[in-house]
C-alpha cells in the first residue's frame, strides 16, 4: 500500500517536473489534464498502464504517462461516436474526404483492417480488407478521433480469416440464421486463444482499443457460456491493459466484465429494426421499431455498470423522418448520462 502511495507521489512530482520544464511543448496535456490523470491512476480500475518502469520514475516516465493517459481523458469528455463498417459512402481512393469524415466523432468503431498478407490467419483467397488502412487510421488518431476496431466475439463468418481455425477447435455450438454465422462457445480455451491473437493483430495495426460485438450470445442460444465470455474479456484486458474495450450489449455478463471494460454500448435502446421484406437485388428493406422505453433489466444492469465507471453508449435505429422517436432517444439518453449514435442505415456503410 505504501509503496503504491510512494510510487504516486514520485509520478506526481516527475509530472510537475514535466510542466516546469517544458510548458510550452504542446504534445504536453495542461495542467488540469494532469490532475485528472492522476485521478484515474490512482482508481484501481484504471491504474493499469503498462509503462514497464525501471525502478525510477525519471521525467521521461511522467511524460509517457501522460501521453499513455491521453485517450482515456479523450474517451471521458466523449460528446459523439459513431459506426462506420464501410467506405462505400467515399472514393476508396480519398482518404482525405474519409478521414476528414470521420473526424467530425469523437469516437469511431470500424471494422478492423486485420486480414492482411501477413496476419496469421490471412487466406489469399478470402483476404478481407477493413474499413480503413493502417496509414489511415494513423492519420484519423491524429486528428484526436479514437479509433476501435471491431470484433466479433460470440459468432463468426465464414469470410472472416479465422473461420476455419475455430470451426476446427469444435467451438460451434450453434447458428444464427439472422446473419448466417457460426456461434462461439468461448469455454472452449482454444477458440479463445485464436480470438485473443485476432484481437491483438487488431491492435497492431494502432487501433485505440476493441468493440466487441456478439457478446448477448453467452446466454441467447440454447447453451448458456457465460463463463467463457466472461474469462474471453477478462483475458483480453489483461493482454490489453492500455486499450479501450467496448463490450456491445451482454447485459448479462456485464456484472462480471465491468470491471476491465471502459464502456458498454446498449444497442436497441428505445428502438431497433427488422428486414421487413428484399428489394430485387436482394437487399433488406428495413422497418423500425421505437419502444416506448428502454427494456427495465438492461437498463439497470446499464445503470449498475455505469456506477462502476463503465461508460453507457447507445446505439438506436430511427428512421431519419421520425422526428418524434429521435428526440425521444436523445431525451432518454440525456436523462440516464448516455451518448447516443442515431442511425437510420443498419448495415452502417453511410455516415448520418
Amino acid at each position: 500500500m505504501w509503496r503504491k502511495f510512494i510510487l504516486i507521489l514520485v509520478l506526481v512530482f516527475g509530472i510537475m517536473t514535466v510542466f516546469a520544464q517544458d510548458t510550452n511543448d504542446d504534445s504536453i496535456l495542461s495542467p488540469t489534464d494532469a490532475v485528472h490523470v492522476l485521478n484515474r491512476l490512482v482508481q484501481p480500475f484504471n491504474a493499469t498502464f503498462d509503462l514497464d518502469f525501471d525502478g525510477q520514475i525519471t521525467t521521461d516516465d511522467a511524460r509517457l504517462a501522460i501521453l499513455a493517459a491521453d485517450k482515456f481523458i479523450r474517451f471521458d469528455r466523449m460528446s459523439n461516436y459513431a459506426v462506420y463498417y464501410s467506405f462505400n459512402q467515399f472514393d476508396p481512393n480519398n482518404s482525405a474526404a474519409i478521414i476528414n469524415a470521420l473526424s467530425q466523432y469523437d469516437l469511431v468503431i470500424i471494422i478492423a483492417y486485420s486480414c492482411s498478407a501477413d496476419s496469421a490467419y490471412y487466406d489469399a483467397g478470402d483476404g478481407l480488407l477493413g474499413t480503413l488502412s493502417p496509414t489511415q487510421v494513423a492519420e484519423l488518431r491524429k486528428t484526436g478521433t479514437i479509433v476501435i476496431a471491431y470484433i466479433s466475439v460470440g459468432e463468426s463468418a465464414s469470410y472472416e480469416c479465422w473461420y476455419d481455425e475455430l470451426e476446427a477447435t469444435g467451438a460451434f455450438i450453434d447458428f444464427n440464421p439472422n446473419f448466417g454465422t457460426q456461434v462461439i462457445d468461448n469455454r472452449v480455451v482454444a477458440a479463445r486463444t485464436i480470438l485473443r491473437t485476432v484481437a491483438q493483430e487488431h491492435l497492431s495495426y494502432g487501433y485505440d482499443g476493441l468493440f466487441l460485438d456478439t457478446v448477448d450470445n453467452a446466454t441467447g442460444f440454447e447453451t448458456n457460456t457465460a463463463s467463457g465470455m466472461i474469462a474471453l474479456i477478462q483475458e483480453l484486458r489483461t493482454d490489453n491493459p492500455n486499450a479501450l474495450i467496448i463490450q456491445n450489449r451482454g447485459f448479462d455478463v456485464v456484472g462480471d466484465t465491468k470491471t476491465v471494460i471502459n464502456s458498454m454500448m446498449f444497442e436497441g435502446f428505445t428502438s431497433t429494426w427488422q428486414c421487413s421484406s428484399v428489394d430485387s437485388n436482394n437487399n433488406c428493406i428495413y422497418t423500425f421499431i421505437t419502444q416506448q422505453n428502454p427494456f427495465a433489466p438492461y437498463l439497470a444492469a446499464s445503470v449498475d455498470a455505469q456506477a462502476a465507471g463503465v461508460q453507457i453508449i447507445t446505439l438506436d435505429f430511427i428512421a431519419e423522418g421520425d422526428t418524434a422517436g429521435r428526440t425521444f432517444a436523445l431525451n432518454q439518453t440525456a436523462q440516464y448520462g448516455f451518448t447516443p449514435f442515431i442511425t437510420d442505415n443498419p448495415d452502417f456503410d453511410t455516415l448520418d
